[in-house]
């Protein structure tokens, strides 16, 4: 009988001691796969030297990144595949940029700048200096309105350069902000109540 007893409690334990097993391997597989989960292609605000981000190709095959240099009155062009990591030298001698100026279609076309890394005879940026419409014409990245177009592997690609609004309605609602306080009346006082027959008769 006390054989049997024994017997019984052992069965039990190992029942327990399995089952929590299982639990823990269950739980320790989903953790597992969450942190393999890949992470969902973002398309980000600004490129690696902090220019306007350009989608070139369906589901962002390529990028564009299209900065400008106030100083130097320069517009720089970087292009890359679809990761931002991997700069896209290409063998075509220019890019090309439709921008609005004055509410004008301007075409401008930027020459091969090749990185250090780019192959001999290809190019992953492209620069436009010294243009005197550029010069005079545009002061900051905000003023590049317009497409980008390029051709890779004999494919021609456009994209429109996107102004993020953050930015704008920053810019607006500092500017409102300003006016408004300028313009702000003062509360006014409020109207004493006429007197009373009483008092007037005193």
């Amino acid at each position: 009988m006390l054989r049997l007893l024994l017997a019984s409690l052992v069965l039990l334990n190992l029942a327990l001691l399995t089952g929590c097993g299982q639990d823990a391997k269950k739980e320790g597989f989903g953790k597992y796969k969450e942190q393999e989960k890949p992470e969902a292609h973002e398309h980000e605000e600004h490129g690696p030297h902090g220019g306007h981000l350009v989608e070139l190709g369906k589901e962002h095959e390529y990028h564009g990144e299209v900065t400008f240099d106030a100083k130097e009155k320069k517009i720089t062009v970087y292009l890359y595949g679809h990761e931002l990591s991997k700069p896209l030298a290409i063998a075509g001698n220019e890019v090309t940029l439709n921008l609005m100026v004055d509410k004008q279609p301007q075409s401008f076309e930027l020459k091969p700048a090749p990185q250090k890394d780019d192959p001999e005879g290809k190019s992953s940026r492209f620069e436009l200096a010294g243009d005197l419409i550029v010069a005079e014409k545009i002061h900051d990245e905000e003023d590049l309105q317009g497409r980008l177009s390029v051709t890779i592997d004999g494919k021609p690609y456009t994209g429109e350069i996107e102004h993020h609004l953050d930015h704008d309605h920053g810019h607006d609602h500092d500017h409102d902000h300003k006016e408004e306080t300028k313009t702000e009346a003062k509360p006014s006082e409020p109207a004493k109540a006429p007197p009373s027959p009483t008092e007037e008769s005193k």
